[in-house]
């Protein structure tokens, strides 16, 4: 819980702590390297599912464990909730 504490943001946090344990929640996370083919396998072996990935950001989910262990990767650098924009 100390890594997701330090790389996730207000909402995230809220969000993870309200969840049931199997429940899956949304996120947008930035690393501080290009995601490859083995590092996003390393991801995946958390228990998290990539929706979309560019270069060093992506979307992805998971249940709060998958994401707990997912913030203890060291290339891991934030990790938010996403946000939605509705048009004016």
């Amino acid at each position: 819980m100390e890594s997701l504490l330090s790389k996730a943001d207000a909402p995230l946090m809220q969000a993870v702590n309200e969840a049931q344990d199997d429940q899956i929640i949304a996120v947008f996370v930035k690393t501080s390297e290009l995601i490859d083919a083995g590092k996003r396998a390393e991801i995946e072996s958390k228990g998290v599912l990539i929706r979309s990935l560019q270069s060093d950001l992506f979307t992805a989910e998971g249940s709060k464990s998958a994401l707990m262990k997912l913030a203890e990767l060291p290339f891991v650098s934030r990790m938010e909730l996403p946000q939605t924009s509705l048009p004016k």
